[in-house]
């Protein structure tokens, strides 16, 4: 009958009802736990954007500070490597100039030391006459204040002499050669008291 009909179609839109709204549950609880799942991913994810926005910013100020430091570097390093070659060329040039006395300081011992030299040491009366040159002590000379203000040619000079009085020492000490240097400065004394 009609009414069995109706009654048999209402149970099953009802069944129907309660099986959308147990599958709707369903599906709502999924969403919701998804929906809570996300929104703690997001919160952590922001978290870690500040973190790493505050990372990065201490970042860039120590590069920052570290650019300066390499910058600093770099110029003290042309300054140093400037300074460097100046102090090279100067001691190049000292290092000339060195050889150069010692060549010359050679060459005039050799020349003293040559038979020219003995023959024409032999006719002159201060060396023949056996007056000697005897150091008999040695003293100490202090530099005054003005003397500290000598030029680069003064005490360059004075090494010069320095040189030539160590090479006339040794050459004292050699016992063949004693008797001219000695009368060699001996003539020397007397032509510059």
């Amino acid at each position: 009958s009609m009414r069995d009909t109706f009654k048999a179609n209402l149970a099953a839109a009802r069944e129907a009802e309660a099986r959308a709204k147990e599958a709707y549950d369903k599906y709502m609880k999924e969403m919701k736990e998804a929906y809570d799942e996300m929104k703690k991913s997001y919160e952590d994810k922001q978290g870690q954007l500040g973190d790493n926005d505050d990372d990065l910013a201490a970042k860039r100020s120590q590069l920052d500070a570290a650019q300066t430091q390499l910058a600093e570097a770099e110029d003290f390093l042309s300054k140093l490597v400037d300074m460097c070659a100046a102090k090279s060329k100067q001691y190049e040039e000292r290092v000339a100039l060195r050889a150069q006395e010692d060549a010359a300081l050679s060459e005039a011992i050799s020349i003293l030391f040559s038979d020219e030299a003995f023959a024409t040491f032999g006719t002159v009366s201060a060396t023949s006459s056996g007056v000697a040159l005897i150091q008999l002590r040695r003293s100490t000379i202090r530099v005054h204040r003005q003397h500290a203000a000598m030029s680069s040619d003064e005490a360059s000079f004075g090494v010069r002499r320095l040189r030539a009085q160590t090479f006339l020492q040794a050459a004292q000490a050699d016992t063949h050669g004693a008797p001219l240097l000695t009368r060699i400065l001996a003539m020397l004394q007397a032509n510059n008291p």
